[in-house]
C-alpha cells in the first residue's frame, strides 16, 4: 500500500471515530444534570479533528500538486500571448529609462565623441558598434 493511501485511510478513520464521538458526547451522552455535551466524550472527538484534516490533506499531496501543476500549465497555455505582450510592454516602458541611465553614467566617465549613424543620421557615441535607434552595424 502506497504512504499517501495510508494517510488517506487513516485521516477518513480517525475523521469517523471523532465525529462518533461528538455525537455520542452531546446526543446520546449528555450531562444528566446540566443537558451540556459531555466533556470526556466530546472534547477528544473535537481535538482529532485537526489531526484528520491535516492526515487526509497530507494523503492527497500527490493529487494537490498533479492538480497544480496542470492549473498552472493551462494557465500558460491560455495566457502565454498576453503574458508576452506585457513583457513586451515592460521592456518598452523601461528601456527609455535604462537608455539615459547608461547615458548618464557614460557622460560621468568622460567626455563621449558623437558621430553620426551611416543608415539613420541620428546621433550616436564614436564608440557604438551598433546604432541605438535604427540597431545596425556601424
Amino acid at each position: 500500500m502506497k504512504k499517501s493511501t495510508g494517510l488517506k485511510l487513516a485521516g477518513f478513520f480517525l475523521l469517523a471515530v471523532s465525529i462518533t464521538l461528538i455525537v455520542l458526547g452531546t446526543a446520546v451522552f449528555p450531562e444528566a444534570d446540566t443537558g451540556f455535551p459531555n466533556f470526556a466524550i466530546f472534547a477528544p472527538g473535537f481535538m482529532l479533528i485537526p489531526i484528520c484534516f491535516f492526515l487526509i490533506v497530507t494523503g492527497f499531496m500527490p493529487q494537490i500538486t498533479k492538480l497544480n501543476a496542470n492549473l498552472r500549465k493551462e494557465t500558460l497555455d491560455h495566457a502565454g500571448k498576453d503574458l508576452g505582450e506585457a513583457a513586451s510592454q515592460t521592456v518598452d516602458v523601461l528601456a527609455p529609462s535604462i537608455t539615459k541611465t547608461v547615458g548618464a553614467v557614460k557622460k560621468g566617465m568622460g567626455p563621449q565623441e558623437q558621430i553620426y549613424c551611416k543608415y539613420c543620421g541620428t546621433t550616436i557615441d564614436a564608440d557604438s558598434r551598433f546604432c541605438k535607434y535604427c540597431s545596425r552595424e556601424q
